[in-house]
């Protein structure tokens, strides 16, 4: 049987990235800019002149891993960063981006974090997992392989979809699984794009202001957005038990708890926090 996740985006890459764009711009986000990671992560005393090795599980085409890549580099860090994913043709375009940039300190793998204790990759001071585990069937099984190579003092990035904030893509997911739900990915393309063209400016999709890999991002954004076969939101991360440890392993921290407010990253700080309240013992954090 065909994997559904790896057909996807091998045919499709996402996100759509054009390595000679690497000599214009670096691409930074959340939750893996260095200054959050040291800010949720280490309370601002992680000391970047030592060895660190971060995961990012799920690269797609690089932009965590080239970010945290990059902002290592710039700090002369010893560092090592292990990019994984199923799509070669993604990992072709990581690789590439890195390449422009002269960056020597990551490690590129294809598989899934799903093989993560077979594959013996050591453990991680920090792993990055944004819109990776909605995809498998059992998200559960997902964190316990990432908890399973994180360090006792380490922590994760991570994010998932949530209802509220993609209201309106259920909606057209489920009419196209409908009406296209045996077609070729190519018709299914066909299908959406038409479809999105027809839709009145009251539908739910046309009025969430969240929303625009649909019009902004081809056809990787369309197929991304609407054209996914499992069907992935989380309430707040409710479903998903973010929480209880798993044998006797819990990450201390996260980036970005579900419903903890997180500082502008020119607020976070390199500097020790002083009074500060714990960003999260105890569980791996979801977004929306």
């Amino acid at each position: 049987m065909t994997d559904p996740v790896r057909e996807q985006y091998e045919l499709y890459p996402y996100p759509p990235r054009d390595p000679r764009d690497e000599a214009k711009r670096l691409i930074q986000g959340s939750p893996s800019h260095i200054l959050e990671i040291n800010h949720y992560v280490f309370g601002g005393r992680r000391d970047f002149t030592q060895p660190f090795r971060a995961l990012i599980a799920g690269g797609g085409t690089g932009d965590g891993t080239i970010m945290l890549a990059q902002q290592l580099q710039d700090r002369h860090c010893p560092a090592e960063i292990v990019y994984l994913d199923l799509s070669e043709p993604s990992r072709g375009i990581a690789e590439a981006r890195a390449s422009a940039r002269g960056l020597q300190s990551i490690r590129f793998v294809t598989g899934s974090l799903l093989e993560l204790t077979a594959m013996r990759l050591g453990e991680f001071d920090y792993i990055d997992c944004c819109g990776v585990l909605h995809h498998l069937p059992d998200p559960a099984a997902g964190l316990a392989a990432l908890r399973h190579v994180l360090s006792d003092s380490g922590g994760i990035g991570l994010m998932v979809y949530g209802a509220y904030g993609r209201t309106g893509v259920y909606h057209v997911q489920e009419v196209l699984r409908h009406l296209g739900h045996q077609d070729a990915p190519a018709a299914k393309l066909d299908l959406a794009r038409r479809l999105l063209k027809q839709l009145p400016p009251t539908n739910w999709l046309q009025r969430n202001p969240f929303l625009g890999d649909h019009l902004k991002a081809g056809d990787a954004g369309i197929y991304d957005l609407l054209l996914r076969g499992i069907r992935d939101e989380y309430v707040d991360g409710l479903e998903l038990d973010l929480r209880s440890p798993v044998g006797e392993r819990r990450p201390e921290r996260c980036c970005g708890r579900s419903g903890e407010a997180r500082l502008p990253l020119d607020r976070c700080s390199d500097e020790p926090h002083r009074g500060a309240r714990s960003p999260g013992r105890g569980g791996a954090g979801g977004g929306a």
